[in-house]
């Protein structure tokens, strides 16, 4: 039987390798030796697991000189050894490698547990793509190197995170979908859910042109001007959207409780329309789920882009719709000092007064507006200073009606974009945007899925989903 076969190799590399320790394992306890007894039964454990888990698989390999497979018949052709990388370590297994008359190879042991074309176990696979999602392969690899079972060259980090990228694109919206319908509401609690979008730059491996002033020495010709401005990378807008639920406001508290947070990034796009489609879903499902009587938010900055999207998309029909309120302090912030200067005392207190308003008053945006207005016609200001103020006036012009601070704080709902300001860090600048870093939009795009699974707390339902369909996948039996 075959488990009397891998019990056996198992317990005889178990006694081999204790025999061989015997004299560290008769020494003295002391914290030195305590250290290294450790590392003796690991390295005893792993060297017995890897040995049992081999014979597991060689002892599956078949012996047919002539099989039939997808409709064909492969003739045996040799033996293949290959090295697969496994929690227990790297084993090279003996594998028959049969071809058939186009001369195209076929090995069954690998297709046997769905290895054909990997070199990593599921396992192996799956700890270094969570480990990338939150840090660089380097990293990764120094942390594996220390903490893991198994070691692996940053390359094969890399590899692997490289072979999954088609797959995600393949099939994320299905494994979201799946996903939304399985996972757990806390819909008796939810009071708000509220819908948020943003961008973020990323260095992308594409030319564009440089930031920044064109420089211009004596002497240079027109070509070499112009080519000052032209750079091998570029940055690009990536986009990331969120749907959040928020409970009631707690007794203390002036903002509602966040009960979770889902979250969508893409890689620069014309249009972002990926990214809207996918968020589309994502609000879609969640709707369909919660209670007619849930308010419905969209908290954003101002953004032409992102506010033509809301107020044309049918979807965002019925939804309160809210600018950003630490965004709007913002530009606040710029009418003040248009208006006194930087620096100067009155234009804190205009400023804190106004701030003020904005949370307290119904007519708050409206109030902020006619006061800067007054401002602009009763006095004369620097240049720099008019443009900025008429900027702000703008700004307030355009969007005080989606600022009704106090009426959103006495419901209850959220004013702020926190949420999404947040994700764009987290998601994207703290992984994508290092010193150094540049991206092509596929491989930025697998970590960004990645990481958005694990953000959004999905991680173990999405490779659930990815197991059971390596698992199932349709392999015909060759006979």
């Amino acid at each position: 039987m075959r488990s009397e076969v891998i019990i056996e190799v198992i317990m005889t590399k178990v006694k081999s390798n204790l025999q061989k320790y015997s004299e560290k394992l008769d020494a003295d306890l002391t914290a030195e030796n305590a250290e290294i007894v450790t590392k003796c039964l690991m390295n005893t454990v792993m060297e017995a697991a890897l040995a049992g888990f081999k014979t597991y698989i060689q002892e599956n390999e078949i012996q047919e000189n002539a099989i039939e497979h997808q409709g064909q018949k492969y003739q045996f052709n040799r033996v293949s050894n290959k090295e697969f990388s496994t929690i227990f370590g790297k084993t090279v297994l003996e594998r028959r490698l049969y071809q058939n008359s186009n001369g195209e190879s076929f090995v069954p042991l690998d297709a046997a547990w769905n290895m054909e074309n990997q070199f990593a176990t599921i396992e192996v696979r799956e700890a270094v793509l969570f480990a990338l999602s939150l840090m660089t392969a380097s990293e990764a690899r120094q942390v594996f190197d220390k903490c893991a079972t198994f070691q692996l060259a940053e390359s094969s980090f890399k590899k692997i995170a490289e072979n999954i990228g088609p797959y995600l694109e393949d099939n994320i919206d299905d494994l979201l979908e799946t996903i939304r319908t399985e996972e757990v509401l806390p819909i008796e609690e939810v009071k708000v859910v509220a819908v948020s979008e943003d961008g973020v730059n990323v260095l992308l491996q594409e030319p564009g042109k440089k930031k920044g002033r064109k420089r211009k020495r004596p002497g240079m010709r027109k070509v070499e001007l112009e080519g000052e401005l032209d750079s091998p990378t570029s940055y690009k807008n990536a986009v990331v959207g969120s749907v959040s639920l928020y409970g009631a406001v707690l007794a203390g508290e002036k903002a509602p409780l966040r009960l979770q947070s889902r979250y969508l990034a893409r890689m620069p796009e014309d249009r972002a329309l990926t990214l809207k489609a996918q968020l589309q879903q994502e609000v879609e499902s969640t709707l369909k789920r919660l209670p007619d009587h849930v308010t419905k938010i969209f908290v954003s900055d101002a953004a032409t882009g992102i506010r033509k999207e809301v107020d044309t998309n049918p979807l965002f029909e019925g939804f309160e719709k809210i600018i950003d309120f630490f965004h709007t302090t913002d530009h606040l912030s710029n009418a003040a000092e248009a208006i006194f200067g930087a620096g100067n005392e009155e234009g804190e207190k205009w400023y804190e007064s106004k701030r003020l308003l904005l949370l307290e008053e119904e007519n708050g945006a409206e109030s902020v507006y006619r006061s800067l207005l007054h401002f602009q016609k009763s006095y004369k200001y620097p240049k720099e200073r008019s443009e900025s103020l008429t900027r702000e006036i703008k700004f307030f012009r355009n969007n005080k009606s989606r600022m009704e601070y106090k009426r959103f704080r006495d419901n209850g709902w959220p004013i702020g974009s926190g949420v999404i300001e947040a994700a764009c860090k987290s998601i994207v600048k703290c992984r994508l945007c290092r010193s150094g870093m540049r991206w092509t939009r596929t491989g930025g795009q697998t970590i960004l899925t990645l990481r958005s699974l694990v953000k959004s707390g999905r991680w173990e339902a999405f490779w659930t989903k990815h197991k059971t369909t390596h698992f199932t996948k349709n392999h015909k039996t060759a006979t």
